[in-house]
């Protein structure tokens, strides 16, 4: 399709994998709304995750799958206007989308699993609900599509899905 994007994988054993099967730029770092430009990252396949200071539990248990790996934020990816955001990062996603620059237009977000207050940010920025997909939920900027899309009502993914 000729797209140019960004792959953003902290993992370094998927970021391995990635070099091989992907064309985009890829970066190897995790993604955050925090001020360090390092953080603590658990890697336990599809459990993996950014542990910040409140994961005591994983650090003294687990120090064997953690490493160090560089934290940056979305905005200093963004072009002025962004066509597609897919965001899935276990459980931080709220973390994620505070590293976004709003200022900058958007035209579609996919993100898994969004809480509440992720929610809240999003619809505050200009985005609105549109679709889920199990556990994927669509968001979109009405401004910039011709047929305008219904904002659905926020619905929460059920904890049990099978």
């Amino acid at each position: 399709y000729e797209w140019r994007g960004y792959c953003i994988e902290p993992s370094k054993k998927s970021f391995n994998k990635l070099k091989k099967y992907r064309k985009s730029f890829l970066v190897n770092a995790s993604v955050s709304n925090f001020k360090k430009k390092k953080v603590y990252f658990y890697e336990n396949g599809q459990l993996s995750r950014i542990c910040n200071n409140n994961n005591h539990f994983i650090k003294k248990k687990h120090k064997e799958k953690l490493s160090v790996t560089k934290n940056i934020k979305l905005s200093q990816f963004q072009k002025k206007v962004v066509d597609f955001i897919d965001i899935d990062c276990e459980g931080f996603e709220e973390e994620v989308v505070r590293s976004i620059s709003f200022k900058k237009k958007i035209k579609c977000i996919l993100i898994e699993r969004p809480n509440l207050k992720t929610h809240q940010i999003l619809k505050k920025e200009g985005m609105i609900y549109v679709k889920r997909f199990l556990f994927d939920y669509v968001y979109v900027n009405n401004s910039f599509f011709k047929k305008k899309f219904k904002e659905k009502k926020y619905d929460l993914v059920p904890e049990k899905t099978f």
